[in-house]
């Protein structure tokens, strides 16, 4: 909410972050078609001259266009790797797929993606490329994301009466599974105190079986850059002083009974 300014459209917040975040060396011809680019690939280009709203006071565009005008923003500056902090977070099933798609087409387009997610749909997770499950901020399992089913299942049950304690059913959701098997109730009443020691018990042995696998790093075809530097703005003062000048001029001039008050 602090980026996308409500009385802005889609095309002015692009404009903005364009002039502020993009080298001051590219020319504003460069930087449309910049804007033009990374609307198209994440599909905003219907909603370009939509005003963005405030989500519960005024229209604008949907929860899942504004997720995706968040990222359009970050990727004006063309990284070589994007962080995503729960990008599904408050979408419907319908709106997250679309989310996630978008992010896979990111992705496939030669950047690595590194996003954190919670209770994602099953056709969700078979988009995943690899996995890292956390639990108590150890590592549980990290490696290809289809593969995660297997690895628990083929682990030694813990009570030899139940051996598939730790197969996923095959009509169940993996990521649904998973997460039921690393996390432990919150309970604290009588039947939720023996389930959180059964919980515990289960998370424990996980981890620990896991932190016998000993993981080989990759090999580097060179050696990392360690005399790394802090970047500069990408323009200077006085263009970002009459760029955030502009925009809340813009911004108040459109809010009617804040400009009337």
């Amino acid at each position: 909410d602090d980026v996308l300014l409500g009385n802005l459209t889609v095309r002015e917040c692009l404009k903005y972050a364009a002039w502020l975040r993009i080298d001051s060396s590219v020319s504003w011809k460069d930087k449309q078609l910049r804007i033009q680019n990374v609307a198209e690939e994440l599909g905003l280009i219907k909603c370009l001259d939509t005003y963005v709203g405030v989500p519960g006071v005024t229209k604008g565009i949907s929860g899942g266009e504004r997720k995706r005008l968040s990222i359009a923003i970050e990727l004006l500056t063309e990284p070589s790797i994007l962080f995503l902090d729960e990008p599904t977070t408050g979408l419907d099933s319908r709106t997250a797929q679309n989310v996630m798609e978008t992010i896979g087409k990111i992705a496939k387009n030669g950047r690595a993606v590194v996003l954190t997610i919670h209770q994602p749909r099953s056709n969700i997770f078979k988009m995943f490329d690899k996995l890292l499950l956390l639990s108590r901020g150890r590592v549980a399992y990290f490696g290809p994301a289809q593969a995660a089913t297997t690895y628990f299942a083929q682990i030694p049950p813990i009570d030899p009466r139940n051996p598939e304690m730790f197969k996923c059913p095959s009509d169940f959701n993996p990521s649904d599974f998973l997460i039921d098997l690393i996390t432990e109730t919150t309970s604290l009443t009588d039947t939720g105190k023996e389930q959180k020691m059964l919980d515990n018990k289960r998370i424990n042995y996980i981890l620990d079986y896991t932190g016998r696998i000993v993981y080989e790093p990759p090999s580097l075809d060179a050696d990392l850059v360690t005399n790394l530097k802090f970047s500069p703005y990408r323009t200077n003062w006085f263009v970002q002083l009459f760029v955030i000048l502009i925009r809340s001029f813009v911004s108040i001039m459109r809010d009617r009974v804040l400009t009337m008050a």
